[in-house]
């Protein structure tokens, strides 16, 4: 079989666009690997989420979706805060960090209740409550401190990163805010 000019361009046009269309298959398939995976949540539990800092807000998404995976309702109670709040919480109880001393002052810390089958596990409820959930050994694995570990303070509604320190935070948001409190925006802070 002898094929003509024609025929042979035909064949290397195919054999090109074959080629072009494995191209474009392995780069989307290297795009959508490398691509973040965005979680959505109810209105109530993004108000708390999307104020948090931007550098772990996607880690604070990753562990409210896996507290949901196992069939929990997660009701949030304080994620980022100003040092105004937080001066309101520590003359309330000084077991509460000084203002500039909180995660939540920088949107690293987010407290939450939860809710399976009609039961709700809030701070009050017994260190042993809130390890049978799973979630602060979920919460330990994703790089979180859960503050039912806490020697001296009973917080077990408390997940924050620890990194970078507050000491550190603290003097971040001064160099860009100026010292005075009520200019602080510690969700903001450059890191």
């Amino acid at each position: 079989m002898k094929l003509d000019r024609k025929a042979l361009g035909w064949i290397a046009i195919s054999l090109l666009g074959l080629i072009i269309i494995g191209l474009i298959v392995l780069i989307i398939r290297a795009l959508r690997g490398s691509k973040k995976v965005t979680y959505t949540f109810s209105e109530d539990l993004e108000k708390f989420l999307s104020i948090m800092h931007p550098s772990v807000e996607d880690r604070f998404r990753e562990l409210v979706y896996k507290m949901e995976q196992k069939g929990y309702t997660v009701i949030p109670t304080s994620s980022y805060r100003t040092f105004a709040h937080q001066a309101r919480l520590y003359a309330e109880n000084n077991k509460n960090a000084r203002p500039g001393r909180s995660r939540h002052n920088y949107g690293f810390a987010l407290d939450i209740n939860l809710r399976k089958n009609g039961v709700q596990i809030r701070k009050a409820s017994p260190i042993a409550e809130w390890e049978a959930t799973g979630i602060p050994q979920i919460a330990r694995q994703l790089g979180f401190t859960w503050g039912g570990d806490f020697a001296s303070y009973h917080d077990p509604v408390h997940f924050a990163i620890n990194e970078p320190s507050t000491d550190e935070l603290y003097q971040k948001a001064v160099a860009q805010f100026g010292s005075d409190p009520k200019a602080i925006r510690g969700n903001q802070v450059k890191l």
